[in-house]
């Protein structure tokens, strides 16, 4: 029995990628562009089914280290390791918490997210490959104007915001300022919802928004109408995008 994914396995593997791993750092368009060898400057129109061409032949599972860039403080803020399983049809998503220590290979035992700051992609490749142990198949890191981007241009993601959120640090240029209840969130709010951490829970507080917006966000994907707007999201994407 052939171990290669079916044509329709591949083709649900390849919407996951654009709905699932969109969050921040993961993010569809971005992603799908990357892999697919996009080319943002190319002399002619790219199509939605140029895009969709099938990246992953004879793959049946794909492990993305995608990272949300701070660009102020230079460290990778947002760290999900997610596994798009093309067979069985699923993604399991895990996310490393910024603060765990980890071996940077060439430098000393540190906070994981601050690999990428101090060796770039290939360092904190190695760094997560060897905290846990598995191989990572692609590393994408997203600028935050590049999260912005997506949700403005999906008309916003809905999101019940579970309380009032607060917070100011001018240092960081962070501003957050949201209240409770069930709302449509542009591209700036949706940041702010992300980037939140500053109660008891901390960063596995700031982790499980993260993951609650990327659900909505991958809803949000799946139901978006405007599907010749594709390469145009995509475009917009991979200017804050750096892959390997």
């Amino acid at each position: 029995m052939s171990s290669e994914p079916s044509a329709a396995a591949r083709v649900w593997g390849r919407r996951v990628l654009w709905g699932v791993l969109s969050l921040a750092v993961v993010v569809a368009a971005g992603i799908a562009g990357a892999l697919l060898g996009y080319n943002q400057h190319a002399p002619k129109p790219v199509t939605v089914q140029e895009l969709v061409t099938p990246a992953f032949e004879g793959t049946s599972r794909l492990r993305i280290l995608a990272l949300g860039l701070d660009q102020v403080s230079g460290n990778t803020d947002t760290i999900i390791v997610a596994t798009v399983d093309f067979e069985k049809r699923a993604v399991y998503a895990l996310s490393i918490p910024r603060d765990t220590r980890a071996e940077i290979p060439g430098h000393r035992t540190f906070k994981v997210n601050a690999a990428y700051a101090w060796g770039g992609l290939e360092t904190v490749r190695q760094t997560v490959e060897n905290l846990l142990g598995t191989r990572i198949d692609r590393v994408v890191v997203l600028r935050l104007e590049g999260f912005k981007r997506i949700v403005d241009l999906l008309g916003g993601v809905e999101i019940d915001v579970e309380k009032d959120m607060h917070y100011v640090d001018r240092k960081q240029r962070l501003y957050i300022h949201l209240k409770k209840g069930y709302r449509l969130l542009d591209g700036e709010k949706a940041l702010q919802y992300v980037r939140f951490r500053h109660d008891p829970l901390g960063d596995l507080g700031r982790i499980h928004r993260q993951h609650q917006f990327l659900r909505a966000l991958a809803r949000k994907m799946f139901q978006w109408q405007e599907i010749d707007r594709l390469p145009e999201l995509t475009r917009q994407v991979m200017e804050q995008l750096e892959t390997d």
